[in-house]
């Protein structure tokens, strides 16, 4: 176990009306961010042939390092649509990955989802 793993940066610190440790993720994008560093070729999300099934996809296991490659585009492309500061932005998705991909690429970019 290296000294990384034995104290690793904590995903959120602080109490109500408290400052957030400088280490700490302040926003889920921050997290999954600090976990694909640590973790880059585990499993961060996967889909078991009955839930693929009902969708008509494939089973699927998604790394943190390729999930957070499909964050990083998708977080462009909105850029590059132009949200910006404030908007709302409606996902109209199952609960599948894309969901989770789309849902984390708006976090990234602060903007809320409906």
């Amino acid at each position: 176990m290296t000294s990384t793993e034995a104290n690793p940066r904590p995903i959120a610190c602080a109490q109500p009306g408290q400052p957030l440790d400088n280490g700490a993720a302040h926003t889920v994008a921050d997290a999954l961010a600090m976990a694909a560093a640590r973790w880059p070729d585990q499993p961060f999300i996967q889909m078991l042939s009955g839930t693929a099934a009902a969708y008509g996809l494939s089973p699927c296991v998604i790394s943190y390092r390729e999930a957070q490659h499909q964050i990083t585009q998708l977080r462009q492309a909105y850029a590059q649509a132009g949200f910006g500061n404030g908007h709302r932005v409606g996902l109209m998705l199952d609960n599948r990955p894309a969901f989770l991909m789309h849902w984390l690429a708006l976090n990234e970019i602060g903007r809320a989802h409906v």
